[in-house]
């Protein structure tokens, strides 16, 4: 497995990568309005990096540079637990240094490997989605 910056090229499979794993991650949502061009909508004006396995896109992580902010990091079902997100994390950190995040209160799952990885609980706030944590992780010095 690689880590690479996007490319084009992955789009179409970064798109089901992230559709999918909405889908089967937010089970408390209203998913009937995903769709696969949210990807493309979500993230303009972002890093992205992504993880590449065989040639295929089984991952990525999206940053919106002007706060070190991760907004998107999503595994394929079929890869998780298997160290993809980790790999994008550490790769994204390596780059920007200290990073933040929101995390839905929901989704204890990810808040916990989040956690495991050094981000802290900031404060915890409510949108449109629901209750999320603004996590921030301390930079490696």
């Amino acid at each position: 497995m690689r880590i690479t910056e996007y490319h084009p090229s992955f789009s179409s499979e970064l798109s089901e990568v992230y559709l999918e794993s909405r889908t089967t991650t937010f089970t408390w949502l209203n998913s009937s309005d995903f769709k696969l061009s949210d990807f493309e909508k979500d993230t303009e004006g972002e890093t992205i990096l992504l993880a590449v396995l065989d040639e295929k896109a089984i991952g990525f992580i999206s940053i919106w540079e002007p706060e070190n902010f991760v907004h998107h990091l999503y595994v394929s079902s079929e890869h998780l637990g298997k160290g993809v997100g980790s790999l994008l994390l550490t790769k994204a950190q390596s780059m920007y240094g200290k990073l933040s995040l929101k995390c839905l209160v929901e989704n204890q799952k990810a808040v916990r490997f989040y956690e495991l990885r050094g981000f802290s609980k900031k404060a915890k706030h409510r949108d449109s989605v629901g209750e999320y944590y603004l996590m921030q992780m301390n930079s490696l010095d």
